[in-house]
């Protein structure tokens, strides 16, 4: 089966809630990040088929914004939003600190499309 991938969420759960420091706040965001667009990747490539590219972030996001089925092209717009999130908390100096709370609706909205699609 491998890897639980909630498991990243529970890791972004303990660093969140662990510090309001910023490199917690970060760091949780990158492992939600990590544990959905995982989480997303295994649900497409069961239903559809594996990605193989080295661009496979953007990948997914393309294939579910070109899929037919409304909750796989809402998830790619959610998706396309959280990358932003988590290219912002890896990459940037400058940290948007209310990141934190649009991760945690993203996630209440991707966690009420994925339980539509198992």
């Amino acid at each position: 089966m491998g890897f639980d991938w909630k498991k990243y969420h529970e890791v972004g759960e303990h660093l969140k809630n662990y510090s309001e420091d910023e490199a917690y706040q970060r760091a949780a965001i990158s492992r939600y990040y990590y544990a959905y667009f995982n989480i997303i990747r295994r649900y497409f490539e069961k239903k559809h088929y594996e990605i193989h590219s080295k661009y496979v972030h953007q990948k997914l996001i393309d294939e579910l914004k070109n899929s037919l089925d409304d909750n796989e092209y809402q998830l790619s717009d959610y998706l396309k939003r959280f990358r932003g999130y988590r290219n912002n908390a890896d990459y940037d100096d400058k940290f948007k600190a209310r990141n934190i709370q649009k991760t945690q609706k993203l996630i209440k909205d991707m966690d009420n499309i994925l339980s539509k699609l198992q």
